[in-house]
């Protein structure tokens, strides 16, 4: 089997907009251009577990500078959940 196309970062991108608990920027790898075809995706996907006092209230997806999509009044918290958001 060949590979025409990996990508992969090392650690993960992690950036706190505000110390008063708002916005966590999550940065993830992903190919931009396979077999000289502009790369699309279809779904975004969260795993996480949070603490008692966190929840996760809203989930904006880009794709670099440009939003492609929003999931708002989300109210998810608790034990480790996967939740996989069609785009």
């Amino acid at each position: 089997m060949t590979i025409k196309q990996a990508s992969w970062t090392h650690g993960l991108g992690i950036e706190l907009e505000s110390q008063s608990g708002g916005w966590v920027h999550f940065v993830i790898s992903s190919p931009v251009v396979i077999n000289s075809v502009r790369s699309k995706f279809d779904s975004a996907r969260t795993k996480f577990t949070t603490g008692p006092a966190a929840k996760i209230t809203n989930v904006h997806v880009y794709d670099g500078e440009n939003k492609v999509a929003e999931f708002n009044g989300l109210n998810v918290t608790g034990k480790l959940e996967t939740i996989t958001y069609q785009l």
